[in-house]
């Protein structure tokens, strides 16, 4: 595998990660902007933009016409809105890079906002958030995040709501491409078995009109400060006509470049990811609290949280919440074996061999560092770096991180 970081006359930077143990080709186009960038008035407009890119350009009026030539090609596209970040992917066989990239090229940057076709994907959006609303998991961790972050863009949905959707026009679409859409603050990553020369020829061919800010280009890098006593409520509770009672329990972790996050991320993994965790152990298999249990770590670049999240009984749910905690402390004082702390290792280093199969996951392995990240690290440093964790490590990690004074629960009931 060579990678080959390259910056064009414009700012536009590229990433190559070429492979000749493939034979495809993912060409992904990222920025460096999210719904945390949004103003208050236009709630989820980063989300709707990510939709009507695929909506029609001049050379290619429709998303039928879009679709089609993308298929006839053997390609597939798709594309994910974050907090941080936008991108927009094909990936096709290496042997039709050039006409796959074209209509890539030409979608990020032709697409015409045609008032019929947002009309059209409003309405698909508007289901799409109403159909998160319907899921409990889902509407409960939201839930926590809104109390969780207050007034700050984290709070809110990247979908947006239904009221901030349907009132987003076509000038707002405009508007925020020509404040973020620019060449500086996009990356083009193109993976698999592909020449260098070819990625450069259509980059220069397609994208160097991408607009610049020069010299008036200004960080777009958001900071917010997290007090300790933020008004935040430590329980919330919503109402829903649900058979289960929702929980989520959480708080401040750490975030994307901090020194301790591979002990944070083995500390999660001996917690709550996968079948030998401790609370999949004992929330689900010894005590029978939940068919559903799940520890995760969301890292921004400026702060991280942690989340756990389950499905109980009503009756039974100050019993999960008490085991919960209980196997958080478990973890700050170091009594679980060593079977679990390498089980949790080997968890995590699998995951860096099956979640980096195809060019579209090594693309987006290294491209997310590649925006978002002060550090770069190659897949064999990731290894290196899980398997350097310490069992004194996770310890003081965890202390940090698992304690009551950082617990803030969200619960979704029938009340």
């Amino acid at each position: 595998m060579q990678i080959i970081r390259q910056t064009y006359p414009n700012g536009l930077k590229s990433l190559s990660v070429l492979s000749k143990d493939t034979q495809a080709v993912t060409i992904m186009f990222l920025v460096k902007v999210g719904s945390r960038y949004e103003a208050v008035s236009e709630q989820g407009l980063a989300h709707f933009l990510e939709h009507t890119l695929f909506k029609g350009t001049s050379e290619r009026p429709s998303s039928k016409q879009i679709g089609m030539e993308i298929e006839s090609l053997g390609g597939s596209t798709n594309a994910f809105t974050s907090y941080d970040y936008t991108g927009y992917y094909i990936k096709a066989p290496a042997i039709n890079f050039k006409p796959t990239f074209a209509i890539l090229a030409d979608m990020f940057r032709n697409s015409i906002f045609a008032e019929k076709e947002l009309e059209r994907e409003r309405g698909v959006i508007i289901e799409e958030i109403r159909m998160y609303e319907d899921r409990p998991p889902s509407k409960v961790a939201q839930s926590w995040l809104s109390n969780f972050f207050r007034e700050n863009p984290l709070a809110g949905d990247i979908a947006g709501t239904i009221e901030s959707v349907r009132e987003i026009k076509r000038e707002q679409f405009l508007g925020f491409m020509e404040k973020h859409y620019y060449a500086e603050n996009v990356l083009i990553v193109v993976s698999g078995n592909i020449e260098q020369g070819s990625i450069e020829e259509e980059i220069s061919k397609y994208c160097l009109g991408i607009p610049s800010r020069g010299e008036k280009l200004v960080s777009q890098y958001q900071q917010f400060e997290f007090a300790e006593h933020s008004g935040r409520a430590r329980n919330i509770e919503i109402i829903k006509e649900v058979e289960q009672t929702h929980v989520v329990l959480g708080g401040l972790a750490l975030p994307r470049d901090h020194s301790q996050r591979f002990a944070l991320q083995v500390a999660n993994a001996i917690l709550g990811a996968g079948f030998g965790s401790r609370l999949f152990q004992v929330i689900r298999d010894e005590l029978g609290l939940a068919y559903y249990v799940y520890s995760r770590i969301s890292s921004f670049t400026d702060v991280g949280i942690f989340q756990i999240g389950m499905g109980v009984d009503a009756k039974r749910v100050d019993e999960a919440i008490a085991a919960t905690k209980k196997e958080l402390t478990a973890v700050v004082e170091g009594q679980f074996t060593n079977d679990e702390f390498n089980r949790a290792k080997n968890y995590l280093l699998g995951n860096i061999v099956t979640e980096l199969e195809t060019s579209e996951d090594v693309a987006s392995f290294y491209g997310m560092q590649e925006i978002l990240e002060k550090e770069q690290l190659t897949i064999d440093q990731l290894r290196e770096q899980i398997l350097a964790v310490t069992l004194d490590d996770v310890h003081e990690v965890a202390g940090q991180i698992f304690k009551e004074e950082n617990y803030y629960t969200a619960k979704l009931s029938r009340g």
